[in-house]
């Protein structure tokens, strides 16, 4: 048995042969072209293999071929797949097994002994080329194998992300869907009532919208300021006050209420966030609710709020809700007033209150107030009662195509 001192990748050549004139004959040729190792037995070849020698081609008697138990052969396609096998045989031994180059599902070459030296080389160059295409091919098929697992582990990821979004987004849908049923509800009660009450509601909304859009807040931000804006004083309606407590204390002029009325008019905002809790609307469109009155110099109710702890739909709803008031109201102080005098003077009120709804907030109203008059409001009005909640909420139909992509992806 013999083992190469040094071997150069690709090109390792084992010579298995029982008859030593052979096997001379074929080392003598392969060992200036190829890193040869020969051996005279099976169980010698098979002990080399087992020792870390690892051939690309083996060159043996087609004795070999049916081996069972102490097989190389069979070891060496366990350590190297893709070896390639050359069998020797006689001119009448080839007769006899046929030219077939597949045994058993293993692949192999016949060498003819008969051949001459210049063929012989040729054909376990062949064997060498053959290794080489084969590793190439099997590389090939494990990575893609590699990338299907990849790919099937993305896939399965995507089922369960799209799963999981198909969820979120259902309850997101549901609950998006359940406030416009209620708004719906709420909506047609207000409008039953006080038609003053209406339309300042109406208003304040549709001035709300504007501002949040000159300022480019986000969709999930939008929805519920215009809801919020929508019902701020929704708690006027609350029978314990529109019941008990003349219109004169609920919507007062400026600077006309006793210190007992001015806390009994406060008190619309508890019953208003009440109301919203027992409808079902948000945690955040009842907070805007409830701090539509506080100002940032902490002058408001009904916490004494200030700067940051307002949260910015708040304080859009305030100026909506001042604007509205003061500009279209009837009151002592614009008695005898022309439209446009009322709202210029609403105007310059505004921008003198930055200190109590800040100068962003102004700011962002100014940016919209040309387009703020009574045919705008009219037909925002329009849209709310004839119930175009894609038009007052564009994020609806979003989330109705996120709702559908969802359910599809689900589905498949």
């Amino acid at each position: 048995m013999s083992v190469p001192a040094a071997t150069e990748p690709l090109k390792h050549l084992l010579i298995v042969h029982d008859d030593r004139v052979v096997l001379d004959s074929l080392a003598s040729y392969f060992r200036n072209i190829y890193s040869v190792a020969f051996c005279e037995s099976a169980t010698d070849a098979g002990v080399m293999i087992r020792q870390g020698f690892q051939p690309n081609v083996i060159l043996t008697s087609h004795r070999y071929m049916n081996l069972k138990g102490d097989s190389f052969i069979e070891d060496a396609r366990r350590m190297m797949p893709g070896v390639a096998v050359v069998y020797t045989v006689t001119g009448q031994q080839m007769n006899v097994l046929g030219l077939s180059t597949v045994l058993n599902g293993q692949d192999y070459m016949f060498l003819n002994l008969e051949w001459q030296i210049p063929e012989i080389i040729q054909a376990v160059r062949l064997a060498f080329q053959y290794y080489r295409l084969n590793t190439q091919a099997m590389g090939l098929r494990a990575k893609k194998s590699r990338e299907s697992t990849v790919l099937d582990k993305v896939r399965e990821e995507n089922r369960i992300s799209q799963r999981r979004m198909a969820t979120e987004t259902s309850e997101l849908a549901r609950n998006h869907f359940q406030m416009i049923s209620i708004l719906g509800e709420l909506l047609g009660a207000l409008t039953l009532g006080d038609i003053h009450q209406t339309n300042h509601a109406l208003h304040t909304a549709y001035v709300a919208r504007e501002i949040g859009r000159a300022m480019n807040l986000p969709k999930a931000e939008m929805m519920p300021l215009v809801v919020a804006a929508l019902f701020h004083d929704v708690g006027k309606s609350a029978p314990s006050l529109s019941e008990k407590v003349s219109s004169s204390v609920l919507w007062p002029e400026p600077g006309r209420l006793t210190p007992v009325e001015q806390t009994v008019y406060e008190r619309h905002v508890a019953e208003g966030v009440a109301i919203l809790a027992k409808a079902g609307l948000p945690e955040k469109v009842r907070n805007l609710v409830e701090a539509h009155h506080e100002r940032l110099d902490g002058s408001g109710f009904p916490k004494k709020l200030s700067g940051e702890q307002i949260p910015v739909g708040a304080r859009i709803i305030a100026v909506a809700d001042f604007f509205h008031n003061t500009a279209y109201r009837n009151t002592t102080e614009t008695a005898g007033l022309t439209e446009a005098q009322r709202l210029d003077r609403a105007l310059a009120q505004i921008r003198s209150r930055e200190v109590f709804f800040g100068a962003d907030i102004v700011a962002a109203f100014f940016a919209v107030a040309d387009h703020l008059g009574t045919a705008s409001t009219l037909s925002f009005e329009k849209e709310l009662l004839e119930g175009d909640w894609t038009e007052l909420f564009p994020e609806i139909a979003e989330i109705h195509a996120r709702y559908e992509a969802a359910a599809l992806a689900e589905q498949a």
